[in-house]
């Protein structure tokens, strides 16, 4: 990132928790920006809790289908994996760039159940508790870290900043593309219009060649290096 002298997003939904080499990726980028030699390089810092994402679509599923046990089992999982992700990138949570980004669906609309604001709201509570009780077993592991007033501070101050991240109000506004398209269409939901994302398609279509256009649209570079 450094090499290409701008600043970026690195965004995140997280990754197997049993995945080593992720985690091993996961590991090097924290410690990365640990150090704030390199807060310059980056715009955004986001955690993704997406209510469209396939762990929370299955549950919804089978939740419909009264199938409750497998559905708390699978939310359960879905849960620890981002209390993973959390926990892995502790040191960049009280960055000034750090957040959680949440998106779903606003309450009442017909046909969400399990995709909307309150829905989410509640992962993310039940994620924050997740976390906290890794912090809480860190301690329990290792006791010299309750006597050291360095640490507990760290750890206090890292939920201070989860908590704030969690605080800011899930977004309803979502673009027409990705995970909700296809939700979107399997469940009989309309899509939302998106004036400002339509004209910037129409003139690339009309222009393929216009590069100030084309620069309106974000490139992703996924962890194995490749370029989209």
């Amino acid at each position: 990132m450094k090499a290409r002298g701008s600043t970026d997003f690195f965004d995140t939904a997280g990754w197997n928790i049993h995945d080593k080499a992720a985690q091993d990726r996961a590991d090097e980028v924290a410690a990365y920006f640990a150090n704030s030699t390199h807060d310059n390089e980056l715009e955004q810092f986001n955690i993704s809790l997406n209510a469209f994402n396939p762990w929370n679509a299955k549950a919804a599923e089978l939740r419909k289908e009264g199938k409750f046990d497998s559905a708390e089992r699978i939310e359960d999982k879905y849960a620890e994996r981002m209390a993973n992700v959390i926990t892995t990138f502790t040191p960049v949570m009280n960055k000034p760039y750090f957040g959680i980004l949440s998106r779903a669906l606003p309450d009442g609309t017909p046909n969400a159940e399990g995709f909307c604001v309150s829905d989410l709201d509640k992962m993310r509570k039940r994620i924050y508790l997740k976390v906290e009780d890794k912090y809480s077993q860190k301690f329990k592991q290792n006791p010299n870290l309750s006597t050291d007033k360095e640490s507990v501070q760290y750890y206090s101050n890292a939920l201070a900043g989860l908590r704030e991240a969690l605080s800011v109000p899930i977004e309803t506004g979502i673009l027409q593309s990705g995970r909700y398209v296809q939700f979107a269409k399997k469940h009989s939901i309309a899509l939302k219009d998106d004036a400002i994302h339509d004209s910037i398609v129409n003139k690339l279509k009309q222009n393929p060649n216009d590069k100030k256009t084309a620069n309106q649209f974000f490139k992703i570079i996924d962890s194995n290096g490749d370029l989209y």
